[in-house]
């Protein structure tokens, strides 16, 4: 049973990495910079869905949800670090020299650590995502499962979003698809940004309806 579990859970979540989003976003906005620093974003949307997956495991997620101030303070902190990332995104795409320059990224923007903590932001601070794991976890893993199922979920969530992102990340900086996506980083970014901004609003949206 445990062994079903936890193919139905890999597949679920592989087919959630795969669909496009704000992570999927921010992976082709660090493309157009240095390899390392996209490899680093993509271990930090891995690292934040390990640490939704224990949230949720661990009953904390629930709580969370549960508490109406709380679940709006969450909204609102992540609607707002969405749209501020949008913005920025947009911002950049409207500098002319990211249209020409090998290197469009400030300095600021391309280090390791940067890159880490907006791919870990971008995962956390979305609502939608706390949601769906969640979700995921309450109607597939029982509340009796054992810290060793546990564990061996976490690493399957982990490895999973790491290879995914990873993939990406070594993919989207080869060859000439690198130097494509780098001589479109003014589009991508205000593509990018646009997503943000949107996923932002509705997010406030839904709020403000409910």
């Amino acid at each position: 049973m445990e062994t079903q579990l936890f193919i139905t859970l890999a597949g679920i979540h592989l087919l959630a990495l795969m669909s496009p989003g704000p992570d999927f976003a921010l992976m082709l906005t660090k493309a157009t910079g240095p390899r390392a620093t996209a490899v680093a974003a993509a271990a930090g949307i891995s690292a934040a869905i390990l640490v939704h997956t224990l949230l949720s495991l661990s009953g904390i997620s629930l709580l969370i949800q549960s508490s109406p101030a709380l679940f709006t303070l969450v909204k609102v902190a992540g609607s707002l670090y969405l749209g501020w990332m949008g913005i920025s995104m947009i911002r950049a795409g409207m500098t002319p020299s990211a249209a020409t320059t090998d290197d469009p990224a400030p300095a600021a923007e391309i280090s390791g650590g940067s890159g880490f903590m907006q791919g870990f932001y971008t995962n956390m601070l979305n609502p939608k995502a706390l949601v769906f794991f969640l979700t995921l976890f309450s109607s597939l893993v029982s509340v009796d499962a054992g810290w060793g199922d546990k564990l061996i979920i976490c690493i399957i969530m982990f490895g999973l979003s790491f290879a995914w992102f990873g993939l990406l990340a070594f993919g989207l900086t080869s060859g000439g698809l690198h130097t494509w996506l780098k001589r479109k980083a003014c589009w991508l970014n205000n593509l990018s940004g646009i997503l943000f901004v949107v996923v932002a609003i509705s997010i406030l949206a839904n709020l403000l309806y409910y």
